[in-house]
C-alpha cells in the first residue's frame, strides 16, 4: 500500500514539475552541466533516509527509461542475469560482431550519469559505429560477461569508474576518452 501511495505521489510530482527529470542539451559535445543534471535527477530517485530498495529502484528505472526514450533508444531488462537493472542498445551501422558495452553500477550515480552522457553523445555523433553499443546498468560492482548475450563476448566492456566529479574539465576529458574507447 505504501509503495502505491509513493508511486502515486511521485507521478503527481512529476506531472507538476517538469524539472524532476534532467533534460540536458542533447548536443554533440560532452558537458559537465549535462552530467550534473543527470546527477540531480538520479539523486531525486533516492528517497531521503531510505536504503536503496524497491521504491528507489522503481524511480531509477523510470528515470533511465525516460532518458533513453528521449534519446530514441529502446530499453529492456539487463541480460546479464543479475535480476536488476536495465539496458539500451544502439545498433551498429553494420552487422559486425563484438558490441561495446558501457556498464554502470546501478547504485553509483556518477557511473550512471557518465553512461547516460556517453549515450547522448553516441546518438549525436556521425558516423555511427559499425558495431553495436550497449548501455547497461546492473547490480554487480563489475560486469560479469557470463550469462550475457553471446554476441557481446567478442566486444569490450567499459565502466566509468572514479569520475572526477569535482573538476568539470577533468570530468569532460575523462568522459570524452571513455566515449572514444567505444567507437
Amino acid at each position: 500500500m505504501r509503495f502505491r501511495l509513493f508511486l502515486l505521489w511521485f507521478t503527481a510530482a512529476f506531472a507538476v514539475s517538469p524539472c524532476t527529470f534532467a533534460q540536458s542539451s542533447f548536443g554533440p559535445e560532452i558537458s559537465a552541466e549535462d552530467f550534473s543534471q543527470h546527477l540531480q535527477g538520479l539523486a531525486a530517485t533516492e528517497p531521503a533516509g531510505h536504503r536503496f530498495g524497491d521504491h528507489a529502484e522503481a524511480l531509477r528505472l523510470s528515470y533511465l527509461r525516460y532518458q533513453f526514450t528521449r534519446l530514441g533508444l529502446p530499453t529492456g531488462p539487463s541480460r546479464c542475469g543479475d535480476g536488476h537493472g536495465l539496458q539500451a542498445e544502439l545498433e551498429g551501422a553494420e552487422n559486425s560482431r563484438g558490441a561495446v558495452v558501457y556498464y554502470a553500477l546501478w547504485t553509483d550515480n556518477a557511473q550512471v550519469a557518465g553512461v547516460l552522457e556517453i549515450a547522448e553523445r553516441f546518438m549525436t555523433s556521425r558516423p555511427r559505429p559499425a558495431h553495436a553499443v550497449i548501455f547497461r546498468f546492473g547490480a554487480e560492482p563489475h560486469p560479469v560477461p557470463a550469462g550475457c548475450n553471446p554476441a557481446e563476448n567478442a566486444g569490450r566492456v567499459i565502466q566509468p569508474e572514479h569520475l572526477p566529479t569535482g573538476d568539470a574539465m577533468a570530468l569532460v576529458d575523462k568522459l570524452i576518452a571513455l566515449q572514444r574507447q567505444g567507437r
